[in-house]
């Protein structure tokens, strides 16, 4: 009975011990982040020329932690004129790595709705 015990312990020991995924996983904002600088450098490629960026302070990203796929809608605006530059759908992993990148029609809806 006491091996019995013992390895009950040790294995719900190991099981404490072993990394939870959302523990490994990026902040949200690094994924924000990280989607922000893609789609900066996408812009940049089309105007010939270098954009900056910075991020919204309504952008709704919260504490959360990535998931294995996370997705961003992001709309860039000209800061002048407020005109929607790009809109695209950017996908992340738990890293805040860009998987992918996929850039919008101007008339499709606001990165807002497409939130929801």
């Amino acid at each position: 009975m006491m091996n019995v015990k013992n390895t009950l312990a040790l294995a719900l020991a190991a099981a404490a011990s072993m990394p939870h995924p959302a523990a490994e996983a990026a902040p949200a904002r690094i994924g924000l982040e990280s989607c922000v600088s893609a789609m900066t450098r996408e812009i940049s490629e089309v105007q010939g020329k270098g954009v900056e960026a910075r991020i919204s302070e309504d952008s709704r990203y919260g504490r959360s932690r990535l998931a294995d796929r996370s997705t961003f809608h992001l709309d860039a605006r000209d800061p002048r004129t407020e005109e929607i530059v790009m809109k695209a759908e950017c996908v992340v992993n738990s890293r805040g790595e860009v998987r992918s990148l996929i850039t919008l029609p101007k008339d499709a809806p606001d990165a807002e709705e497409r939130s929801l």
